[in-house]
């Protein structure tokens, strides 16, 4: 039975690890690094490689390819860890974040940081953000608007008292009607 265990994690390990290479069609150079990066990680905080792993497949799904989810994973499990929420959770929030500013994978632990510092500035969970995120992060980018800038509006919003989803779709709608202002606002403009 001591033997066992052991055993069993690494089988759930390499069963991760292989969902993760079907979706990602990664090369076994590609599939060795992040197996090496789950351990790692596993090693250095308070998840372990199959938990890793599995957030591997996660990031997979949301169009992160073998290289960008090795990026991704430390800042998704400093998120994590610093917040107290499950990995998969902050996966998806910050996966969906780097999409919509069209940021880089390499970009991670500056997602993580900000997105940690917002909750913990503005009395919201991570998971919190990433949802008022998914109403403005499109629309912010396309407005012209930084990450950092977006994570401070939210923020303050935020401390309001108002719910997530209210907060996003707050400042989506002001960032939409600063896009097309109506004729008296483009005079006040």
């Amino acid at each position: 039975t001591a033997i066992a265990l052991p055993v069993k994690a690494f089988g759930d390990l390499e069963s991760h690890l292989i969902r993760f290479k079907a979706l990602s069609n990664a090369s076994n150079n590609e599939m060795n690094a992040l197996r090496e990066t789950a351990v790692k990680l596993g090693l250095s905080s308070q998840f372990n490689a199959t938990e890793i792993a599995q957030t591997s497949v996660e990031l997979t799904r949301m169009g992160f390819n073998a290289t960008q989810t090795k990026e991704a994973l430390a800042g998704v499990t400093f998120a994590a860890q610093a917040s107290g929420e499950s990995l998969n959770d902050i996966s998806r929030v910050m996966g969906g974040v780097i999409n919509a500013f069209g940021m880089t994978a390499k970009e991670s632990t500056h997602v993580s940081d900000v997105l940690v510092k917002a909750a913990n500035l503005s009395q919201a969970s991570v998971s919190q953000m990433g949802i008022s995120f998914r109403y403005v992060g499109s629309v912010a980018k396309s407005s012209n608007q930084s990450f950092e800038d977006t994570a401070g509006v939210l923020t303050a919003l935020a401390k309001t008292g108002l719910s997530a989803s209210m907060v996003g779709n707050h400042l989506q709608n002001m960032l939409l009607k600063l896009q097309a202002p109506t004729k008296m606002g483009k005079a006040a403009l």
